[in-house]
């Protein structure tokens, strides 16, 4: 095919992402507009550029095109939602916000809170049924707490107290790697902290200096990892003991090969992860010839599945499954096997490019009110309602999943927002009531 089909597309994504972050770095946001599109950047607009490169002969090419095109009307509609509707609904909800003193413990809090939940109530509470999502939802805090603390540094300390906050967020992804096995949970996070750092910290220039620096030095990472996983999950999943499982990962880390653009070996390993539009055009092209969309049925299913399983043990609906996959595409996958549907897919496959066009710009409404609420209340001083939406908003930034993914998530990050929230307050009356008593 000629690959300079490509072109338009991936110059129009360009221009409606572009648009975005130039929006958004002037408002007083929480980085999460921007988290969504880096996520979408990856995993769409990349996938698309390595096939149009005149050497790339990668398979599928005709798939991808077909998946780039409804990418490029999502990020558009997406542009839409959270430039236009998105600050409006924002400053709706921002009526009438009572001032707070803000709290310098809070961001360490939040911090232990989540290793807390990581290490120690996510594998055991949260191995109970419906309380599944209490690990990784509660290990979030983690995440916010950092966030927060480097936003403190900032106004304390300027550029080098924020770079100083920002180092225990490097060490995410080796956490994750380290005890899972999976290395993408924990840069999304160290992505989403950087990104929430880079709404307020100037000069831009350096920014975007940085961005490029350690974008090409994670593609190089990427590609170790992605060549010796299969030699690290084995050592992390057999019980090797920590010091083995560090070794293993020194070793792969000394081996890193700089990521080239030539060489098929590395394109192809961004092809295999990295790239959802393959699968995004598999599915334009079967439903259009099968007719069988499902008509807003996963969506009603998102909706529903914010009820928690511990309320509806019964509850049918589960995440994670090729079943959906199966039923857009036509392709078969092994039983069990988990498939990366994404928002795209999903609402092709439910309304064709009309749900494309809706979907993007309703998610783009609710990303950006959510953001400048966080943003608000960052700004405002009053830190923990900054971290009540900002834990739901990082729940909404799953790209990669399905819708009945987010919304559970968000729930239960709104559960236990509320829920630490009450508990802060009731320590502070406690702590403040023989003081009135006495004085």
């Amino acid at each position: 095919m000629d690959k300079s089909e490509f072109i338009p597309y991936l110059c129009l994504w360009i221009v409606a992402a572009g648009a975005i972050v130039w929006k958004t770095w002037s408002s007083a946001g929480a980085g999460l507009v921007l988290s969504y599109c880096f996520q979408m950047f990856l995993l769409y607009w990349m996938g698309g550029l390595i096939h149009a490169l005149p050497w790339s002969d990668l398979p599928e090419t005709d798939y991808v095109l077909l998946g780039l095109q409804r990418s490029t009307y999502g990020i558009i509609a997406f542009a839409i939602g959270s430039l236009a509707a998105g600050p409006w609904i924002a400053r709706k909800l921002q009526a009438n916000q009572p001032p707070q003193v803000p709290d310098p413990k809070l961001a360490g809090l939040l911090i232990r809170l989540g290793l807390v939940f990581y290490f120690i109530l996510g594998p055991t509470l949260g191995r109970l049924p419906g309380l599944n999502a209490v690990g990784a939802v509660g290990s979030q805090f983690v995440v916010v707490g950092i966030s927060l603390n480097c936003w403190c540094s900032w106004l304390s300390g300027g550029a080098r107290a924020l770079l100083k906050s920002l180092a225990p967020a490097l060490l995410i992804p080796a956490a994750t790697l380290l005890t899972q096995g999976f290395m993408s949970y924990g840069v999304i996070a160290l992505s989403t902290v950087m990104i929430f750092s880079a709404q307020f910290f100037r000069p831009r220039w350096i920014l975007l200096l940085g961005g490029i620096l350690s974008g090409y030095v994670g593609l190089s990472g990427y590609v170790a990892y992605m060549r010796d996983r299969d030699e690290l999950r084995a050592a992390i999943w057999g019980g090797d003991s920590m010091s083995d499982r560090i070794s293993r990962a020194r070793e792969t880390l000394q081996n890193t090969e700089w990521f080239d653009w030539r060489n098929p070996y590395h394109l192809s390993f961004v092809d295999g992860r990295l790239n959802q539009l393959a699968i995004a055009g598999a599915a334009v092209t079967n439903l259009s010839n099968t007719g069988d969309y499902a008509k807003g049925s996963t969506l009603i299913d998102a909706a529903v599945n914010m009820i928690p399983r511990i309320i509806w043990p019964s509850k049918p609906i589960t995440a994670g499954s090729g079943d959906l996959a199966h039923r857009f595409t036509g392709n078969d996958y092994a039983q069990g096997t988990s498939v990366g549907v994404g928002p795209v897919l999903e609402l092709y496959g439910n309304f064709g490019d009309p749900g494309i066009w809706i979907g993007f710009v309703v998610l783009g409404c609710i990303i950006k009110a959510i953001d400048v609420m966080a943003g608000f209340h960052l700004h405002n001083g009053t830190w923990l309602e900054f971290a009540n939406w900002y834990l739901v908003g990082i729940s909404l930034l799953n790209v990669s999943g399905q819708f009945v993914e987010c919304t559970a998530a968000a729930m239960a990050s709104l559960v236990l927002a509320r829920i630490l929230a009450a508990m802060l307050k009731k320590s502070r009356r406690e702590k403040l009531l023989p003081d009135l008593i006495t004085g």
